[in-house]
Order: C-alpha cells, then structure tokens, then sequence
C-alpha cells in the first residue's frame, strides 16, 4: 500500500552473457546497497522539519534480486535487484501530503528514491 520501489539494472552493448556473469551481479548487488544508504542519508536530511518523523521508515529498506526482464517477457535474460521501502507512508515521503494533513498547507514530497537516483547519476 504505501511501498516504493525502484529497480536497478544495466543492459550494456553486446551484454548476452554478461548480464548473467556473477561481476555484473556483484556489482548491482553494491549499487543496491550504495541506493540503500544514499536514500537514508536523503531522508535524514530532508524530514527535519517534522514532529512527528515517520518511525520505522530508515528500518523499512529492502533488497530483493529479480529476475529481468520480469514482465511481458519472452525469457529470463538476467537479474536486477530491486530496492524498495515497505513503511506505511513511503508513498508519502516520497511523493508528499499537505503538512500537518490541512489541505491549504504545502505538499511535502522529500522525493527521497527521486533524488538518490539524481546523486546516483552523477557519480557515473
């Protein structure tokens, strides 16, 4: 209900076998990590403003490898890992609800998957 996933995959030039290959593997299993820890860091300093933080939120990360391609596919190429948080309100921390619940206040998204992307991105 209030999950929030996002999946982390490549599909480099030329990549039959190498999107089997265990060092590609190892490798989204670090960046899955690496996606884990930016994101508590995002959170933390983006909810300062509230009194009542969400409570299991940073307690609330998962990991899980998956096969891809996973829907409408014709077979299994090879494996992402899919990185999600299964809080209650993730879906508000990252996509918002007004301050307080009054409908005039601002909406609060912290976009907290959102942004970890954007930092993921410019460490390429």
């Amino acid at each position: 209900m209030g999950h929030v996933t996002v999946v982390i995959k490549e599909r480099p030039e030329g990549w039959g076998q190498y999107v089997r290959s265990v060092g590609l593997r190892e490798h989204l299993n670090t960046k899955a990590h690496e996606f884990v820890e930016i994101a508590k860091g995002v959170y933390q300093g983006s909810s300062h403003h509230e009194d009542k933080p969400p409570v299991f939120y940073l307690q609330s990360f998962y990991i899980k490898r998956i096969p891809w391609p996973v829907e409408g596919a014709f077979h299994q190429i090879g494996w992402a890992y899919k990185v999600g948080n299964t809080d209650d309100i993730a879906n508000l921390v990252e996509f918002g609800a007004h301050a307080g619940g009054d409908p005039t206040a601002p909406v609060l998204g912290y976009r907290v998957f959102g942004k970890t992307m954007d930092i993921m991105e410019g460490r390429r």
